[in-house]
């Protein structure tokens, strides 16, 4: 083989390293960009679903806490002696756990 058709094999070589690298980057970005595509596709259906669920669980917590109020407004004597034995209960657990310390 001669000197030239050694650098010509070369160069069709370089080419065609060349024309796959730019079909692979071209690849690469098209699956990128589809995959962003689809990252907020799937964003924009889940934020009307995450207001909603928000939504929710402050309703029904605005409602706990009402329910919570007008039981105190109804029993205040009974919420008093709730409220002292969880706070009883809970110094006497942390009394212990200093004890055994």
């Amino acid at each position: 083989m001669r000197k030239s058709d050694l650098q010509a094999g070369a160069e069709n070589i370089r080419a065609s390293a060349a024309t796959l690298a730019d079909r692979a980057e071209a690849a690469i970005s098209d699956l990128a960009d589809e995959v962003k595509a689809r990252v907020d596709d799937l964003a924009n259906r889940a934020s009307p679903a995450v207001e909603k669920a928000y939504g929710e669980a402050r309703r029904q917590m605005r409602g706990a806490a009402s329910m919570v109020a007008s039981s105190v407004e109804d029993r205040p004597l009974v919420a008093l002696v709730a409220v002292g034995l969880v706070c009883g209960a809970l110094g006497f657990m942390l009394a212990g756990r200093k004890r055994w310390s």
